[in-house]
Parts: structure tokens; sequence; C-alpha cells
């Protein structure tokens, strides 16, 4: 999915930790292990099965040593003709050859970046440059000159550093022919250059702190170094493909991880091959597909593994580029503007949205401000109290309103209402209705007092029982969301106080979920505790929350995806209100790149361009074409040298933006230099499926056929020819 998704860009990578772009990346330390004390002799263990179609996916390269744990575990060790068992820990190390030293000058996303860039400093420094990937990276690196020692690479790096470029000394391995394995027993064995392990049936494969299913392929590449491959049959190798791309944790709609095993079954076979050169398939990071092995593992995707097996999407009988991206921000766009070379009629620009709303009726909103005007949250507490509790739009009396709010709570007495409308007559004729006399004592202490006292005061103008009573319902998080005001309270405020009272005393139950589908004469709420059947009531008092004013409504239109919350007085709704969104009525809500804010400097955007743009400084970035979801697919580059046209996903490389979705805004920075402010959606590069659309399909009923069909349109979803 991700060949084409991530940026190709020059960066640093001290070890783990992330470091100033433009800079290459040292290769990590494998740290020696010692050899397991020998153990008595076991006898000869089924292997492993790899049942067909097995893919290679690369784990690590140019390591100097590979150890896979595992003390006395019987492993089968596959070397040419040659099939012998050795017990763990097996440590694998190079044979022959001697080593060289090479200038390590860069890192790229692009197998085509990389290598223009290796052309351009062979060119001018006169080294010999190679590009070599790196399993674990995801990256191209480039490499300069070839040294017999680190000294002599280090002097050789003078001119580079000259230039600018920074760079530093790596180890080879020239002319490295074979392995040599170490087991148990401390005894040294010679192998060809390729061998498999295979664990005994059942037993998962360690290496590096992962686990993986399947078994291991230590082979020595072309810099005479180790490179370690996962060989795993392709429905095991989906089953840790699936929940490293889409969470199910958090994208827990079964027919939405289906449409995602079936992209991913589908790109795998579509890539076979892909780094042959390096000895493998595909690799384990968002380069290829995420892979977590069998870490990543969760019932609810081996279900979509399993649910689909064999099948894949097809299109003229064979498999589609099943590109994907997380968030397309409305709307995919057309391959042909993004990727040229792997422009399909299924690769189409197609909204990722529903068009059509489910429209709720409810009661009527009440008279006076209520009907055309927004509430607070404490507002549209009372409105409900007095709209649904009471059965009437106009406030009743006093009495009566404050006996059924106490009811609520489950209070029954004579515990009569506040003498008046003032703030310390209604908390104090509260605190001591509910009985939080004895709370205060316990709960607010003088620390707090004094922190209420502020300066500025919490509670201006509120003394004695009526502000101790004050402070013991804020203490106790009786308010929530919405704000006890500290002035005379009018009618509809003094409801909303006696509806918060019997929230926080669990009379009344909000919940809170996602629109999913209406069912007859229900709405289906997706909540945490599951889907949850909610009667489409006319009763119901509905209103639509924007900000943090709510606007009360006869009508609600709800689209699969929304925030809705609900309050229940037993089985009994009373009210239901949906969250404006700012990601309208795209499928993708749940995404949190709906909409990102990046603001650049000129000097870094000319960092960032690299090799496809010259000068020190960008001056004007000027979209000149958009695709058919608004992405920018072609931009003037203007800086301090020349101005330089971009188009497709070379322009996003060189912005390094989240996506191509943007609008762009020149500013100046506090010391007067061009700044760039960029006003985006979406994530990746927005073509094919849209991993958060198809779990908002998903919570909406879709199966995933009409997911995939709706991403690609045209294909056929069949087993594998």
């Amino acid at each position: 999915m991700r060949r084409k998704a991530l940026l190709a860009l020059v960066f640093l990578l001290p070890g783990c930790s992330a470091a100033p772009r433009g800079r290459p990346v040292p290769p990590a330390a494998i740290a020696p292990q010692a050899s397991a004390p020998p153990a008595a002799p076991a006898p000869p263990a089924e292997a492993v099965a790899l049942t067909p179609p097995v893919l290679r996916v690369g784990l690590a390269s140019d390591l100097s040593e590979a150890t896979l744990p595992g003390r006395g575990l019987p492993w089968m060790i596959i070397a040419g003709k040659d099939r012998l068992t050795r017990r763990g820990p097996l440590a694998f190390a190079p044979g022959g050859g001697a080593a060289v030293w090479r200038l390590q000058v860069g890192a790229f996303t692009e197998e085509a970046m990389a290598k223009s860039a290796a052309g351009a400093h062979e060119q001018q420094f006169h080294l010999p440059a190679t590009v070599a990937f790196s399993a674990e990276k995801g990256l191209y690196l480039v490499r300069l000159g070839q040294f017999p020692g680190s000294a002599e690479a280090r002097a050789a790096a003078a001119p580079l550093e000259a230039a600018g470029i920074e760079s530093f000394a790596v180890s080879e391995n020239a002319g490295g022919s074979f392995l040599t394995l170490r087991d148990e027993t401390g005894a040294d064995l010679r192998l060809p250059a390729t061998a498999d392990a295979l664990p005994p049936a059942g037993t998962l494969v360690e290496f590096h702190g992962k686990r993986y299913r399947g078994g291991i392929r230590v082979l020595t590449n072309a810099r005479g170094l180790l490179t370690v491959v996962n060989l795993v049959p392709i429905e095991d190798y989906l089953r840790g493909v699936v929940p490293a791309e889409m969470g199910p944790k958090r994208f827990d709609e079964l027919e939405a991880l289906k449409a995602q095993a079936v992209a991913a079954r589908t790109y795998a076979i579509d890539n076979r091959g892909q780094f042959e050169a390096e000895g493998y398939d595909l690799c384990a990071t968002p380069k290829c597909q995420a892979y977590g092995g069998a870490d990543v593992e969760d019932p609810l995707s081996d279900a979509a593994v399993e649910q689909t097996k064999g099948l894949v999407a097809l299109y003229g009988g064979k498999p589609i580029h099943a590109l994907f991206s997380s968030t397309c921000g409305g709307s995919t766009e057309d391959a042909a503007v993004i990727f040229p070379s792997m422009a399909q009629p299924y690769l189409t620009s197609v909204a990722c949205a529903e068009a059509e709303a489910t429209t709720l009726v409810g009661s009527p909103p009440g008279h006076g401000r209520a009907s055309g005007e927004p509430l607070s949250a404490l507002e549209w507490r009372g409105e409900v109290l007095l709209r649904q509790i009471l059965g009437k739009r106009q406030a009743p009396s006093r009495r009566i309103l404050w006996a059924e709010g106490l009811a609520l709570c489950g209070i029954r007495g004579n515990a009569g209402p506040p003498s008046g409308s003032s703030p310390g007559e209604v908390y104090a004729a509260l605190a001591e209705a509910l009985g939080l006399r004895k709370d205060e004592a316990v709960h607010l202490t003088a620390l707090d007092r004094a922190y209420d006292k502020g300066p500025p005061d919490a509670a201006p103008g509120l003394a004695g029982a009526g502000r101790d009573a004050y402070e013991t319902l804020v203490r106790l998080k009786f308010p929530g969301s919405a704000t006890f005001p500290v002035r005379r309270l009018n009618d509809r405020e003094l409801a909303g106080v006696l509806a918060s009272a019997a929230l926080r005393m669990s009379g009344i139950v909000e919940t809170s979920g996602r629109m999913a589908t209406r069912e007859g004469g229900s709405l289906m709420i997706k909540t945490s505790a599951g889907r949850v059947a909610v009667p489409a009531d006319s009763s119901l008092v509905l209103a639509r929350k924007v900000g943090e004013q709510y606007w009360p409504a006869a009508t609600l239109a709800l689209r699969p995806g929304d925030a809705v919350r609900f309050w229940k007085q037993g089985n009994r709704v009373l009210a239901l209100w949906v969250e404006h969104s700012p990601a309208g009525a795209t499928f993708e809500k749940e995404s949190s790149w709906t909409e990102w804010v990046r603001r650049v400097s000129g000097r870094e955007l000319a960092i960032r361009a690299g090799h496809r743009v010259t000068g020190t400084e960008v001056r004007a970035v000027e979209v000149t074409r958009r695709g058919r979801s608004g992405r920018a697919i072609e931009a003037k580059i203007s800086t301090d040298r020349g101005a330089f046209t971009l188009s497709g996903f070379d322009l996003r490389q060189a912005l390094e933006l989240p996506d191509l979705l943007f609008t762009v805004h020149p500013v100046f920075g506090t010391s007067g230099n061009p700044e760039f402010v960029f006003i985006g959606r979406g994530w990746g590069h927005g073509v094919g499926l849209c991993q958060n659309g198809a779990y908002g399909m998903a919570l909406a009923g879709r199966r995933f056929e009409e997911i995939l069909g709706h991403y690609y349109p045209g294909v056929e979803i069949r087993p594998a020819p």
C-alpha cells in the first residue's frame, strides 16, 4: 500500500531516535549474545510447516550478526540440499570476504530519488556510489567510495563536508560468500550464503524482540552482511498486517477490517518480488505494508483475515494496484495525477461521504429563547428537564420543579425549594436537600477554600453557607461540563442545576456514541458497550451542539459517524443531540487528520525540496493546478535562485506535508524572513482505499465488498488466480 505513501526525504536517524533531515542513517549496532551452556540432546522435532503461498518479508539488513534466541529449542536448518537439527540459541555471522568502508551520505524513501542523489554525488566527488535498501528502516541508503579502513573513509569525507554534505563511515564485508552458524554447543558450522531456520511446529520465532510465525531465512547480501527474512504463509502474514494498518481496538468494525484484509492480500500478491535484489518480496515497514508479526495479532482482525481467506481484488482478471491511505480528506484522487505510471480505471476520484441523512423527528422546541436562540450547557439541561420530565414547555411552579428534580436524584421528602433565585440560596438549598453537608466536611479542605479564593476569586459575591455549598458542588463535579453561575439564576438555569444533580447522582444517565444506521423505528448508536437501539420517538428532546452552544430543534439530520449523546431515565430515552463535526458529512470523522496546519520557513522548505530545486530559501509557493479532489497536483516553487514547477507525488515529497489537499498562505516570521502556513486535510497520498472512510462505511452497515467496490470502482472480489 505505502510503496508510494511516504515522503521521499533525506534524513538522519542516529540509532532509534529522530534527528534533523538531510543527513545519513547510521547502521544499528548488534550486541553479541553469549551462547547458552550445552544441554542434553533432544530428539528432532517436527518443523513448522510453511503452507504455500509463502512470502519473504525482510526484517533487517546489513547486520554483522543475527541471533535467534530459544535456549535448547531444536531448529531445523535447511542449507542447500542439507537438512540438520541444531539447538538454540543460534548465532549467524557472515563468512569470507574482507572489511571495506564507505561513506553514507543520505537516506531516501523513494528509490528514484536515491539513485538520482547517488548519481549526482558520484559525478561531483568522483567516488563510486551505491544504493542499498534498509529493510528495518524502509529507506534507500546512498553510500560513496570504497576504503580499506575507517580512517581513510573519514579523510575522504573532507570534500563532502566542505560542500555542506554530512556523512559518516560504515563498514561492509566485500566478498562475503558463506555463513557461519554457532549453536548452543559453541561450535561453528559453515553454511552456504543462504540458510533457513525453522522452529518446531507450534512455536513462534523471536527476532529483535518481536515474535513471528513461520521461519527465518538468513542470507549474505551484496554488501557481505546479513539480511534476515521472515518466511511466512500469506494468511499468517496478513494476521500481522491488518492490525498494524488498522488497529482493531480503534477500527473495531469487522467489515472495515475485512476490506483492509482483501486490500492487503491483493497488495502482497501484486508486489511479490519487489525487493528481489535484496532477497525478499516485501519489507515490514509502511514503505510496503506495516507488519507487526504475531505480537500485534487480534481476534477481530484474525476473523477478518479468516473470513476473506484467499480473496483479492481483481480488474481484468489480474490483482489490482491496491493503494490505500489513512485519511482522504473527503475525496480520493485520480492516480493519473499523483502516480501517472499507476493510472487505472479503478484508481479514480470518489467521494468519501454519505450523501443522504436520516431525519429524526422529535418534540418541538419550547417558546421564547429556546425556539430560536442557542442555549448554554446548563440551559440545555434545564430545557430537557422542563420539557421531558415535567411535560411542560413553560416553567411550572418552583415547588413542583424542585420536587421533581430531587425525585430524579432519588430524594423524597419535604425539602422545600430555595426562597429566592440568588446563587447562594439555590446552592445552599440543593446541598441541604442532597445531604451534602457531611461531604463538605470530608471533601472541602482549607486548602481548597484558599485555592478558590484566588486571586481572582472563583466565586465572587458568594459567602457563608451559599459559598460552602457552591464550592462543595464544584469540588464533587456536579456541574460536569456545564458552569454553575454565581449570579441570579433564571428558571431554565435552576432546572439545569437540578438536572446536573440528577446526572451526578446517576438518576439520569448520559451515553455517548456514533450514529450507525436506522433500523425501522430505532437508531442504532455505537457506544463503548456495543450497538444500542434508541427509539426514534417523537417525544425526544433534540438539539444540535455547535461548539459549546446547543440549538434545540424539532428535527435532526443524522449521518453515519456523527457523534451523538443521549439521556436515559431507566429505560426511557429523554433527549438526544448531535455534535457538529468539522469533518462534515465524510465517512472519516474518526480520523485525527481531517484537518491540519503546518507553518514552515522558506529556508526549511528549501532544505526539504532538496535536489528538486536550487536555492537556499523558498520565496513563494503557488498552486497552479488542482485535481478533482481539490488536491494540489502542480505548483510553482520560487527560490532565491529561480522558479521550479513540481507536480504529483513529487510535490508532496518536496513539501513534506501530510497530504496535497491544502491551501498555502505566505506570512513573515519574527525575523522578517518568508514563512508559509499550509492549511490542509487528509493524511497520505489520497489514492485508492481510505482506511478511516472504510471504517465509516462499515459503521453505516456496508459490507466489505461494497467498501472495496466504492474505493476501487469496477473491481471484482474473487479468490486469487
